[in-house]
Parts: C-alpha cells; sequence; structure tokens
C-alpha cells in the first residue's frame, strides 16, 4: 500500500480539524486535503497532528491529532515519483491544481452557493446575471463538485472524548460511523487504540475485525 503522510501546522489544523455534517463539508475537506498534499514537501514529525493518505485497493485519508483520529473516501486517483505526488486526477481524469482546486472551493464558498447549495441553480445564476463575477473556472469547479458529490464518504471517527463522557451512552472511547445527524451512530470501544489498529481496519489487505 502506497502512504503519503504530512505534518499540518496550525492554519491547516484549523482547516482540516472542523465538524463534517454533510456533502459540502465533505467536498471542502478532500479539496483542502488535495491542496496541502500537492503543495506540502514536509514529512510527518510526531506529536503533530498529521495528514495521511493511502492507497491501494481503496482510497482513503486519515487525519490525527491526540485525541481524535478520522477518515473519509478519497475520491481522486494519485500519481507518485521517488516518493513525492507529481500529479492528482478526478476518476474522470480532470487534473487537479491549484487553479482547479480554488475554482471548486470558489463555489463552496460563494454565498449565492451557500445559500441555494444547489450546483445546477448556481451555475444558471451565473450564466444569467451580468454581475455575478467570479475570477475562476466555473465550468470545472462545478464539474469537480459533480465528482465529489456522487462519491461516497465512508465517514469514520475514533473519539477518545474525557469532555462529554458519558458512561455507555457516551464513551470515553468510541468510533462514530456516518457524519450526518440522520445517520450517525457509536460503537463504544473498551480502551484507547492507537492509529495503527484504527487503520488496520479499514485496510482491505489485513483480516478483518471483530466486534465481540
Amino acid at each position: 500500500m502506497k502512504t503519503v503522510e504530512l505534518s499540518l501546522n496550525e492554519s491547516q489544523e484549523n482547516s482540516l480539524f472542523r465538524p463534517i455534517r454533510n456533502k459540502i463539508d465533505y467536498a471542502r475537506m478532500v479539496l483542502l486535503s488535495s491542496r496541502y498534499i500537492l503543495i506540502n514537501t514536509k514529512k510527518a514529525v510526531p506529536c503533530r497532528p498529521t495528514l495521511k493518505l493511502k492507497f491501494d485497493k481503496s482510497m482513503r485519508l486519515f487525519f490525527y491529532s491526540k485525541n481524535k483520529f478520522f477518515s473519509l473516501a478519497y475520491p481522486f486517483t494519485v500519481s507518485i515519483e521517488d516518493k513525492e505526488v507529481i500529479s492528482i486526477k478526478t476518476l474522470s481524469h480532470k487534473n487537479l491544481d491549484s487553479y482547479t482546486i480554488s475554482s471548486a472551493l470558489a463555489i463552496l464558498n460563494d454565498d449565492n452557493f451557500t445559500r441555494n447549495p444547489s450546483l445546477t441553480e448556481f451555475y444558471l445564476g451565473w450564466n444569467n446575471a451580468d454581475s455575478f463575477e467570479l475570477a475562476i473556472d466555473i465550468d470545472l469547479g462545478i464539474s469537480i463538485l459533480e465528482e465529489i458529490f456522487q462519491f461516497e464518504p465512508s465517514y469514520i471517527r475514533y473519539d477518545y472524548d474525557e469532555t462529554h463522557e458519558k458512561g455507555k451512552k457516551h464513551p470515553l472511547n468510541h468510533f462514530d460511523i456516518c457524519y450526518s445527524s440522520h445517520g450517525t451512530f457509536k460503537i463504544g470501544l473498551e480502551k484507547r487504540i492507537d492509529s495503527a489498529f484504527f487503520e488496520d481496519i479499514l485496510d482491505l489487505n489485513t483480516d478483518c475485525i471483530y466486534i465481540k
């Protein structure tokens, strides 16, 4: 399995370690992660928040801080030479670079989209409004976001949560499965886990983990 692992600075940590509640949050997370992977050449440092991309049969992003791990399915493909990322592409072979990522993020952050989060309505509004100007590639940004929105996020989070611990209702150690308030649920754990165990659970090449 190939791995890209990076330490996060404070600004990157603040951008990535935010609650994920919907597909817009998911799209923003994978776009920001892709930007950091493309520009960041620093290797992971112990005790620093970390972003890791692992890919083989599946593509997954892993995020690590002291008391929180979480992972998302990654909807892009990555090419590596000499342990350096040289390109990131969508599954339909669109290239992701700084401009492409900025175009997609600009749509997510635009007031017209946040008020009515529909890519179709946003595109029609952009075409029909002379005063609506963005220094981005609207067509490309929308096509990238469409691919992300169609992808299954496969979200899972591990928490060591002393603040909200409440017996078996909210165990000190637990998994949160899925992200939306309509579908999320917890699985309690008897003890703290490490990053290796967390990744092993999600690794299609290792034996399945059993719940006892």
